[in-house]
């Protein structure tokens, strides 16, 4: 892990995802993956996407120097050879003299389409960790006639105060 404060630390991001991978799905996933342009694939190889998928889960959680502009167009596929949402947390680490800025966002995906949304992050001083917390509602509703029905149906559910909407 890059560190995110002191002499030693970089600009640099995040990256967390954890999708569940039916066994149903595991091979016929697998399969289409060989075809797809497929980000993840080219970062860490053909094989270790294979022994996740044995394992019935597609899992990141690393950080990288340059922001990876294909993450979205990874879980766009995803999304369209399984029923679930995708997701996956893109967190931005600018060191500084104290505490690192930062700025997070979940994409969600679903039948090949995506969305970012903001998160709040915030720096754990005792831990020197970032700590992810949910989607920023303030900024859900500003942007709430942008955001796909889909999306809208399901921040209902998870937020009932935006039932309103």
């Amino acid at each position: 892990m890059i560190a995110a404060q002191g002499p030693g630390a970089a600009h640099h991001f995040r990256y967390q995802m954890r999708v569940e991978v039916e066994p149903v799905d595991a091979a016929m996933l697998r399969d289409a993956l060989e075809d797809e342009p497929f980000g993840l694939k080219e970062r860490y190889g053909m094989a270790a996407i294979e022994r996740q998928l044995k394992d019935h889960v597609l899992e990141v959680d690393t950080s990288s120097t340059s922001r990876w502009d294909d993450l979205t167009a990874d879980l766009e596929i995803l999304s369209v050879y399984l029923s679930q949402y995708v997701v996956a947390h893109e967190i931005e680490v600018s060191p500084t003299a104290g505490a690192p800025i930062l700025r997070a966002w979940k994409i969600v995906a679903c039948r090949g389409e995506s969305v970012r949304l903001d998160c709040d992050a915030l720096w754990d001083h005792r831990n020197e960790r970032v700590e992810l917390h949910d989607e920023n509602q303030e900024a859900l509703v500003e942007r709430w006639s942008d955001l796909p029905e889909w999306l809208r149906n399901a921040l209902r559910l998870k937020y009932p105060r935006l039932s309103a909407l």
